[in-house]
């Protein structure tokens, strides 16, 4: 099997790992979204996001970015001779991915939906459904 099959794989692979976990912040963002609704219906105030979780998040999309970044540029320079036009592609492109991934963490990490919760105070009285 010859390099460039490999790269090729490799690359597909870390597309559709990326693919899965961008659909995954997204179901997360929705089930964050419902539990805060559920906080705020129970009376315990909001849910906010505390700043070493912005951090975490920035982390979770840039690290894998810099990984398919790293795997997208080696396997453009393994499909084919190594002259400087493919050297520049194999730069672009990685480029380009660690942009996009930078521009996801950005925008996960201002997001202002909650990953640690405040607590309040309890609601009294009785439950009504």
């Amino acid at each position: 099997m010859s390099w460039s099959v490999i790269g090729v794989v490799a690359a597909t692979g870390a597309a559709v790992t990326t693919a899965l976990a961008a659909r995954s912040r997204v179901h997360r963002a929705r089930e964050l979204r419902e539990t805060e609704r559920h906080w705020a219906a129970w009376g315990y105030g909001t849910p906010v996001r505390s700043a070493s979780s912005r951090c975490r998040a920035f982390l979770i999309w840039l690290l894998p970015g810099l990984v398919v970044a790293t795997a997208v540029a080696v396997a453009v320079l393994w499909t084919g001779q190594a002259n400087p036009g493919r050297v520049a592609a194999a730069a672009l492109t990685a480029a380009g991915v660690v942009g996009l991934f930078l521009v996801l963490a950005i925008v996960d990490a201002a997001r202002p939906h909650a990953h640690a919760v405040r607590r309040g105070k309890a609601p009294t009285g009785s439950i009504r459904p």
